[in-house]
């Protein structure tokens, strides 16, 4: 039995010019996979400084990151419209880490 439906990924890269769409068609099981590439992270925004513990160690840093949102839909799906998460009006919020810099730590 054949199960296959087409679906498709998008990413709302915020700040950048364009947008970008990942689709795919699932197997004979009912499942799609595949790897999304985001592209070159060019450190649009960098956070105010944070810190973690390691073995009592207080570490400060900063790091740099580009964000945006993504949404997955299932055209044409037999349920409704559409079957996915998400939508173009209510993404869900991406996170890309760029860089991390040490800053100081405290003892």
């Amino acid at each position: 039995e054949a199960f296959i439906i087409g679906g498709a990924l998008w990413l709302i890269r915020n700040g950048f010019d364009d947008d970008l769409t990942f689709s795919d068609i699932t197997n004979s099981s009912g499942i799609a996979s595949g790897s999304v590439n985001l592209g070159v992270c060019d450190s649009r925004y960098t956070s105010g400084e944070h810190y973690s513990y390691d073995n009592g160690v207080k570490s400060w840093w900063i790091t740099t990151y580009n964000f945006g949102g993504w949404y997955l839909a299932v055209p044409n799906a037999f349920i409704s419209d559409e079957l996915g998460v998400g939508s173009p009006e209510a993404t869900i919020t991406l996170g890309h880490l760029c860089k991390q810099y040490f800053q100081r730590s405290e003892y």
